[in-house]
């Protein structure tokens, strides 16, 4: 029996206990053992309490710096010359209602494409964009027919 899993992030005070544990019945690639610095997207990082004690932390700034990209490059190929504002002071303008868009149903390539960025979004509220939740689910229901 094969089984694969890519992802196994492991914090405790005696990690290594555990892990060797693991290694006794899983192949382990060596270079993958160590400390985290990335799991599922989210950035892992070591940080200081005010009270001066190490805990872990996540960010998702690589990811949502990833996602900007993406939807940069969209634009840019999309022909049409629209592009990122540079500032915004909320993700939605607060007089935007999706139910009395009008415009027309978008093709095969652009329901794909809105797709992937509800996804994208979706993901980077997991990560802890949560500022953003409302907006995208708003928009999110509007996957069956975008």
């Amino acid at each position: 029996m094969l089984v694969f899993v890519d992802n196994i992030l492991i914090i405790l005070h005696e990690a290594v206990k555990q892990i060797d544990a693991l290694k006794q019945v899983f192949t382990f690639k060596t270079e993958s053992v160590g400390p985290p610095t990335r799991y599922l997207g989210a950035d892992v990082l070591k940080v200081q309490t005010a009270s001066g004690e190490a805990c872990w932390g996540m960010s998702s700034n690589t990811y949502v710096k990833l996602a900007v990209g993406i939807v940069r490059e969209l634009l840019k190929n999309d022909g049409e010359g629209k592009g990122l504002k540079t500032t915004a002071r909320q993700p939605l303008p607060t007089s935007y209602k999706p139910e009395t868009n009008v415009s027309k149903e978008l093709d095969g390539d652009g329901i794909s494409q809105y797709l992937q960025l509800i996804g994208m979004l979706r993901w980077a509220i997991k990560l802890g964009c949560i500022d953003i939740d409302l907006e995208v689910v708003m928009m999110a229901l509007y996957s069956v027919l975008p």
